[in-house]
């Protein structure tokens, strides 16, 4: 019976806990484990995005004062997305982005 993408997704974030508490080099590890170096990348990006969605955690916004043809703020999100604003805006639009 075919496995279903919940049970991949348990089973490749099961190998990466394996993976966080070896200390091993990502390649050795995939060597030892006889998985696929991009599969690999694959499931720990899709894990960092699913633990920073569950920690509800934000990054800091710096921001600094500039004038108009300047950015007024920057936010990058974990995935390498980047918003550049370059003017004052409600947080209510910013969530908005987020969600």
């Amino acid at each position: 019976m075919a496995k279903s993408r919940i049970d991949i997704q348990q089973k490749m974030f099961g190998v990466i806990e394996q993976w966080n508490q070896s200390e091993l080099p990502i390649k050795e590890f995939c060597t030892q484990h006889q998985i696929v170096n991009s599969t690999f990348h694959y499931w720990l990006k899709k894990c960092r995005v699913k633990d920073q969605e569950s920690s509800g955690s934000f990054i800091p916004i710096q921001v600094k004062e500039t004038s108009s043809d300047v950015a007024f703020a920057e936010l990058t999100l974990p995935d390498g997305r980047r918003f550049t604003f370059y003017q004052p805006l409600d947080c209510s639009f910013i969530k908005s982005l987020l969600s």
